[in-house]
């Protein structure tokens, strides 16, 4: 799994391609976490999990994506999911986490939904 982020403005977007399984998620939810703690807190956050590269994940992974979320939305912010491969939403809407999280075609539209 590789994980990297750029910032888009204010908006932190993180691209992860590879499998997102087993204990490589811990350093996942540790970057990802740490990237949020970074913004100032007086800015709440704005984060796109960018997912068209992944190749595969398992509940680790599922876990490790509600981890960041909840880490987010403890700090006021929104982190928002942006191209979906196949498999991977298949896995979020059998495990009806769609209907938790805000899921977006492209990595752009994700982007602009902070906008508004």
């Amino acid at each position: 799994m590789k994980v990297a982020y750029e910032k888009v403005g204010d908006v932190l977007t993180v691209k992860v391609s590879g499998r997102v399984v087993g204990s490589d998620t811990l350093q996942f939810r540790r970057d990802v976490s740490g990237w949020i703690a970074e913004i100032p807190e007086a800015k709440k956050p704005k984060v796109v999990l960018v997912l068209d590269s992944v190749s595969m994940m398992d509940s680790a992974g599922m876990g490790a994506l509600v981890s960041c979320f909840t880490f987010a939305q403890k700090r006021e912010g929104r982190l928002v999911l942006a191209g979906l491969g196949r498999g991977v939403k298949n896995l979020i809407v059998q495990t009806k986490l769609s209907r938790v999280f805000e899921i977006y075609e492209t990595e752009e539209e994700a982007i602009k939904s902070f906008e508004t």
